[in-house]
């Protein structure tokens, strides 16, 4: 198994980070490789069997994803697995002073005799993860400027005297 891993300081809040990178349109936007995300109608993102279109060496390959931690807004950890080889993805937001620091871990595993060149995957990998934060944070900023801004809340009825 080879190992990736990676942080950057994203300069908005745990919560704000944690979403952008959670979503699904996010993915496209920041993961390096990722072509597009599919799932299936009616499901939730958590329980969801999704599908990851992944574009490696040339290749475009379709890698069955499973969720396997989710806990806003701390972290999330996902498995993509396809024929060649599985992407193990784990993402973590930690308080900052000025933001968020997320740390990247990615594990790559290359099925014996499967991947058609696994040295140059593991080159690949190791040359996307690198940009993939800096990508992050500025997805993160484009995904906030598109939410709609939070509703002050009304306030408190007075009672007449």
């Amino acid at each position: 198994m080879f190992v990736v891993e990676s942080s950057a300081l994203v300069p908005h809040p745990p919560r704000t980070a944690f979403a952008a990178a959670a979503s699904l349109e996010g993915a496209v936007r920041w993961q390096s490789g990722v072509e597009g995300v599919r799932r299936p109608r009616g499901r939730g993102p958590r329980t969801s069997p999704l599908v990851l279109l992944y574009r490696a060496l040339g290749e475009r390959h379709h890698l069955a994803v499973r969720v396997t931690e989710f806990d806003p807004p701390a972290r999330f950890a996902y498995r993509a697995e396809g024929d060649a080889f599985a992407l193990e993805t784990t993402l973590a937001f930690e308080p900052a002073p000025d933001g968020t620091r997320v740390l990247q871990h990615v594990a790559l595993d290359t099925m014996v005799g499967a991947a058609p060149d696994a040295t140059a995957l593991r080159r690949l990998l190791a040359r996307r993860t690198a940009g993939d934060l800096a990508r992050l944070a500025a997805w993160v900023a484009a995904w906030n400027r598109m939410m709609p801004a939070p509703r002050a809340e009304a306030p408190a009825a007075v009672p007449s005297v």
